[in-house]
């Protein structure tokens, strides 16, 4: 006998025991990024250690690019064979000027979302200097906007994300490759126009 429609559970939805572990593995991971805007790329190495992994430094023009791959716990991989990332710091007169996280959701890709809602709502705050939110209903709340949002980015439709208060853009959107990609830059700061004469 089976459940009717409106009671069946995909198989490839994960459980709230799974969502409730991977959060876990997430918080155990501590902060994923120190890695504010305005803030020194010394400063992130020695506090992501554990995180990320240092894999390569560029220049072009006047700006320096520092790639890092995500080191991945064993719980994802776990949960969703093939997840895996890397964040790369834009540096501009010493100090980081933007930020690209991209990640690849694995095998299990509801799993990876899931993840990466999580991954990238921290690195988002911590960013952007924004706290996060304290309370378990504004957390869910922020969680859902996040997931939507990837999923929303991931179907070709990127999303823009702005905080009141906080000078910065955020972008979820999808790569070439078909992986999920989150750029954090400052706002454009808009010309002065001076009135007409």
């Amino acid at each position: 006998m089976s459940l009717p429609v409106s009671k069946q559970v995909s198989k490839n939805t994960p459980s709230k025991a799974t969502i409730v572990l991977l959060a876990t593995v997430v918080a155990s991971f501590g902060s994923t990024a120190v890695a504010k805007i305005g803030g020194s790329v010394q400063s992130f190495q020695a506090r992501n250690g554990r995180i990320f992994t240092f894999k390569s430094r560029s220049i072009k023009d006047d700006k320096i690019y520092y790639v890092y791959s995500l080191n991945s716990h064993p719980a994802q991989q776990h949960s969703s064979p093939g997840f895996a990332g890397g964040i790369t710091l834009t540096v501009d007169q010493n100090k980081i000027a933007g930020e690209s996280f991209i990640l690849r959701l694995g095998a299990d890709q509801d799993v990876g979302k899931v993840l990466a809602a999580a991954l990238c709502m921290d690195l988002t705050y911590e960013a952007i200097g924004k706290p996060a939110p304290v309370t378990p209903s504004l957390r869910a709340k922020e969680f859902t906007a996040y997931s939507n949002a990837i999923t929303r980015g991931l179907s070709g439709l990127p999303q823009v994300i702005r905080y009141k208060g906080y000078p910065m853009r955020v972008t979820i959107s999808r790569t070439d490759q078909g992986e999920l990609l989150l750029a954090i830059i400052p706002n454009p700061v808009p010309a002065k126009t001076s009135p007409a004469q």
